[in-house]
């Protein structure tokens, strides 16, 4: 997907909520490669949106029925995969650390609001997965947020991924070895 790719598919989820009789904002919290091409621009496409999401009144357990099945028929109609819009990786946001509640970026219909994190939170849990196919989203933040020195990028870690276990068994330490060697 394109960013304007990104852009109409979130139109028709939110034309899709309401004609399922979505009466509740859905909030979403967009992370990942969706974050990088529409608020950093570094790269042209990625493969899904992850997001976290926030339902408003969560004694409408309902609701998160409600958008399962729009995140379905829009990726029917758009011919996507279902995954086009992923929100598999909240529990582990959520069990990291403080998850921000964010600025909003865009409204799409009556009932959802896509908020962006601090390109900070983003740094931190791209140096967390440490995976080869993030090190340019992870270049390009610490560019945009000028960070040039090891301690300045655990300190990010420190502040979004709390659960220290996590920062351990995601081997944080050698991520920032390999992003920071000149300074060994």
């Amino acid at each position: 997907m394109q960013k304007q790719d990104i852009e109409h598919n979130l139109s028709l989820l939110g034309s899709q909520l309401e004609e399922l009789g979505m009466q509740t904002t859905i909030r979403l919290l967009m992370i990942g490669g969706g974050f990088m091409l529409t608020q950093i621009g570094n790269r042209t496409t990625t493969d899904d949106v992850d997001v976290l999401v926030d339902i408003s009144d969560p004694q409408h357990s309902d609701d998160y029925r409600i958008f399962r099945n729009a995140v379905h028929f829009v990726a029917h109609d758009a011919r996507l995969s279902d995954s086009w819009l992923s929100d598999n990786i909240g529990d582990f946001l959520r069990m990291a650390g403080p998850v921000p509640k964010g600025k909003l970026w865009r409204r799409f219909g009556r009932y959802l609001e896509v908020y962006i994190p601090p390109k900070a939170f983003i740094l931190a849990h791209k140096l967390v997965a440490g995976r080869g196919k993030d090190r340019e989203d992870t270049k390009a933040l610490m560019r945009s947020l000028h960070v040039t020195t090891r301690q300045q990028a655990q300190e990010i870690v420190d502040k979004y991924i709390t659960n220290k276990d996590i920062q351990e068994s995601e081997g944080v330490q050698e991520t920032l070895d390999e992003f920071f060697r000149t300074e060994q």
